[in-house]
């Protein structure tokens, strides 16, 4: 499924002199008045990996743990959406030999709410099927 991506940004960030890990957050609209964060993560060091997903949907201001070992926070502070532009702060820690942040940056842009295809289709199909 393609989403509109709002904005993007990387952060690279080195702790315990060897752990290495850039981090990419894209704040999507996916349709329906809802908004999602996709992650691109990799890291180096004594662990190697990748992970990656989303969209997660973000409705406000939260705080969840994503995961349990290393435990990673994420927090999603500041956020506002007007109709045609939203911005949100996310913070990232990861609780591994101490706290780190791996992600502070704010996500913001202005978006369209126009109806997409799909999006009309199901509010026609919807339509049809209370007049029923």
């Amino acid at each position: 499924m393609s989403y509109t991506i709002i904005d993007s940004k990387t952060e690279k960030k080195t702790f315990l002199l060897v752990e290495h890990v850039t981090t990419k957050l894209s704040l999507v609209y996916t349709g329906q008045h809802k908004f999602g964060i996709i992650y691109d993560a990799t890291y180096s060091g004594p662990a190697k990996g990748h992970v990656s997903g989303g969209p997660e949907i973000i409705t406000g201001n939260e705080s969840v743990v994503v995961h349990k070992d290393p435990q990673v926070d994420v927090t999603v502070s500041g956020f506002n959406d007007t109709g045609s532009h939203i911005s949100m702060k996310v913070k990232i820690i990861v609780h591994k030999s101490g706290s780190h942040t791996i992600f502070d940056q704010t996500l913001s842009g202005a978006y369209s709410r126009s109806v997409a295809w799909a999006e009309l289709a199901a509010v026609i199909t919807e339509s049809e099927a209370e007049m029923v």
